[in-house]
């Protein structure tokens, strides 16, 4: 399961790399946590399982997909 989400504010790192050297692709994969900017956040395991799961499909395709 995933969702394709472009948030009106905030970012990530992802942002600056994209924008460096003229261009880089990039892209993010986040997985749904609360309290991410203290010392300890939670988020369903599952939902980590499912990131995983996602980034392996990608790399997976990755070549005709970039190319």
């Amino acid at each position: 399961a995933y969702q394709i989400k472009v948030p009106p504010y905030g970012g990530t790192d992802g942002s600056s790399i994209h924008q460096s050297r003229g261009g880089v692709l990039t892209g993010v994969i986040s997985v749904p946590c609360r309290y991410m900017h203290s010392p300890f956040s939670t988020c369903r395991l599952s939902d980590f399982d499912n990131a995983w799961k996602l980034l392996a499909a990608f790399c997976q395709s990755a070549e005709t997909v970039v190319i």
